[in-house]
């Protein structure tokens, strides 16, 4: 019974889109009665298949065309319009009396949370909570204690209301109209790329093509280093290796050191918890932790002949060195250039002949960080100084970008990192992209946009977290008969957000990774890897899964740019192997499938470390608290050019010609819910899901973060 029920659900889901699309997506919607007169669907209407539905979906026109029912030919010219978009302001919602759902504040110290007159813990002043239900002079709320959340009621009078917008959704909704909103492409390219990032980490641990496993040559090369010259690095390198899985007893001279240097690296949350997608698995939890500690920075002038130690024993193994370099290699390109030049140029030196020297003034580790773009502004507003109070590294670089001195695009040492974020920078520079000469956003859309990029900023961000620094109708003439004029009804049909660059960016940062993957790995070896997720691989394999990555956003941006009326510019190398109609053609049939695809169900609530503020002894994070969803708006500013031509194929106008108007159309659009905030304690992926769940509302999630 429910295979029935989905499979009628599923053909719903098309019939929906197949009215919003009509016979051609890109035509905008044409109607012979005003959109406040629609009609429902006949019963006697022949209802396509799934199958027969996805093969009638048309690529969108350069020059729409619109045949009416009276054999009239109504042409437009998109070029000519400009289209507005109008998104609601956001309106905080709140009153004095308590009426739940409602955020509140205690107003009493120690006032009891209780069940059944047992009282389960005693509130704080000033504490912010969310109350669910209410029973007479009492509400339900819930608070977080240990690992869980506790249920209870607390009376009234010891609580104020709050104004709060209402609770963000948790799941990205899929409206199933026809349309796919930005959040939604956001999504499915966060899921494919934690699942490609998976994938690589198990591949550089594991072994593939020719790239030996981190697994086998970082123990054989910690057992190659004389135990009487490897210090503190060597114990880290033992460390790291039995952090990794590597089950074989260390030297003795140097266990106790090995056994303190893993304690204290354990006691780090900032250091050694495994966040974004590494609770996947054990294996993922191991690996990051492994690879951290090796990322552990080093003064020279405390163990110069201990590094040098190991540089030498690297040096002696061909297989551990290339594999080595290869990691360093590929954690540059997937995420950006190194903090740190890590022991090549130590192994430059020895391959000279001459003895190894390090910058005394500089750190070293043996797998360095990456640097970002985040951390070099933190690094150039600052220096060594104090984090002034207030202050918002979102905010400021969200301003850097707005004036100029900040920008992402990609340079010959950027990695995917860079590639990705130069897709989010339109966000925030909207008026500097192309489509800026045919869109008119109001105010509230610009935030909304704003609240895209610093949404989508943190999500990625989360997916290099273990390799990312942590830093009207007429009459005719009197005495004729009424001649009644066909009417015609037009109004833009988007079957995606507007925001073309965005997409072709971000198309091109794939196509970045795949050279990444081949160069490291070899191409025939990428299609033996799977993108994971976190039950398990997916059954595609991973070079044909980039390849419909690469296709589905191409797709996007071609029918952005004919639904916007602009031309579309795709460099000859994307692309390649079909024809901009079939690439569009292949995003069309993902919208219409949104409700089945896999990747738009999972929650992508999270917490990700961005720098550690010393004086404070806290962390500075991203939180991504859910979505927001509103109803937006699609008009015109300026109406596409318009051409007429009768059932005999000739130019018609005035009283001949059919009245044509121009109407706006509305989408739902998703934006998320971001916030830049200080944490003594970092949360992974279930632990921050479980305590949005608890305090539901941005101000009492944030509110009771530790």
């Amino acid at each position: 019974m429910r295979t029935i029920l989905s499979a009628m659900f599923a053909l719903i889901v098309l019939l929906s889109v197949f009215s919003g699309c009509g016979g051609s997506p890109a035509v905008p919607v044409q109607q012979n009665e005003p959109p406040e007169d629609e009609m429902a669907v006949k019963e006697t209407l022949a209802l396509p298949s799934p199958k027969e539905f996805l093969e009638r979906i048309a690529p969108p026109a350069v020059r729409p065309v619109i045949k009416t029912e009276r054999g009239y030919t109504v042409e437009l010219d998109l070029s000519k319009q400009i289209l507005s978009i109008e998104s609601p302001k956001k309106i905080m919602w709140g009153s004095e009396e308590i009426d739940v759902p409602q955020t509140v504040k205690v107003i009493a110290d120690g006032a009891p949370l209780e069940e059944n007159s047992k009282v389960l813990a005693r509130l704080k002043k000033g504490q912010i909570l969310f109350a669910s239900k209410e029973r007479g002079e009492w509400v339900l709320t819930q608070i977080v204690e240990g690992d869980k959340s506790v249920n209870g009621w607390v009376q009234k009078k010891h609580l104020k209301s709050v104004a709060e917008d209402y609770p963000p959704d948790k799941f990205l909704a899929r409206q199933g109209n026809g349309f796919a909103s930005a959040a939604m492409l956001i999504q499915k390219g966060k899921q494919f790329d934690d699942g490609l990032y998976a994938a690589t980490e198990l591949a550089m641990q594991n072994g593939l093509g020719t790239v030996a496993g981190k697994r086998d040559w970082l123990p054989r090369l910690a057992a190659a280093v004389d135990v009487r010259e490897g210090g503190v690095p060597l114990a880290q390198l033992f460390a790291a290796a039995r952090l990794g899985g590597n089950k074989a007893p260390p030297p003795a001279a140097i266990t106790t050191e090995i056994e303190g240097q893993i304690k204290d690296f354990l006691a780090d949350d900032t250091r050694s918890k495994p966040l974004a997608f590494y609770p996947w698995s054990q294996e993922l939890k191991s690996i990051f932790r492994q690879d951290r500690m090796l990322q552990t920075s080093l003064d020279p002038q405390d163990c110069t002949p201990c590094i040098t130690a190991i540089a030498k024993a690297l040096a002696a193994d061909v297989e551990a060195r290339k594999s080595y370099e290869q990691v360093l290699r590929v954690n540059e390109r997937l995420t950006n250039r190194l903090t740190v030049a890590g022991y090549r140029d130590l192994l430059t030196q020895i391959d000279a002949g001459n003895p190894p020297k390090l910058d005394p003034a500089a750190g070293i580790s043996f797998f360095p960080s990456s640097r970002s773009h985040e951390g070099d502004l933190l690094m150039k507003l600052l220096g060594n100084r104090p984090i002034p109070k207030g202050f918002d590294l979102m905010t400021k670089v969200i301003a850097h970008l707005k004036s100029g001195n900040l920008s992402f695009q990609p340079q010959p040492d950027s990695g995917w990192y860079d590639h990705q974020l130069w897709s989010l920078e339109p966000l925030v520079r909207f008026d500097t992209s192309p489509e800026a000469n045919q869109l008119r956003p109001n105010d509230a859309y610009r935030e909304h946009l704003e609240e895209l990029f610093k949404g989508t900023y943190a999500l990625t961000r989360e997916t290099h977290v273990r390799q990312a620094e942590a830093k009207s109708a007429e009459e005719a003439a009197e005495g004729e008969p009424k001649k009644e004029r066909e009417k015609v009804f037009i109004s833009p049909d988007p079957h995606v957000e507007l925001l073309p660059t965005m997409y072709l960016r971000r198309a091109e940062s794939y196509r970045f990774v795949r050279e990444v993957l081949e160069e490291t790995f070899g191409k025939e070896n990428i299609k033996e890897m799977h993108r994971l997720t976190a039950t398990g691989p997916v059954e595609i394999n991973l070079s044909d899964e980039l390849d419909q990555m690469e296709r589905l956003f191409i797709g996007a941006y071609i029918v952005a740019c004919r639904e916007i009326g602009m031309k579309e510019d795709l460099p000859k190398d994307l692309g390649a192997g079909q024809s901009a109609d079939d690439q569009a053609k292949t995003f069309l049939r993902w919208v219409a499938s949104l409700q089945s695809d896999p990747d738009l169900a999972p929650d992508i609530r999270m917490m990700v470390p961005v720098f550690f503020d010393q004086e404070r002894q806290k962390t500075k994070v991203w939180v991504m608290l859910g979505w927001e969803q509103a109803n937006c708006t699609f008009g015109y500013e300026q109406e596409p050019g318009v051409k007429i031509t009768g059932p005999d194929g000739k130019p018609v106008a005035g009283d001949d010609a059919p009245e044509v108007h121009f109407h706006g159309t509305h989408r739902y659009l998703a934006t998320p819910v971001f916030a830049e905030v200080y944490v003594t304690k970092i949360l992974n992926r279930a632990e921050f899901r479980r305590h949005c769940d608890t305090y539901q509302t941005k101000a009492a999630i944030l509110a009771n973060l530790d």
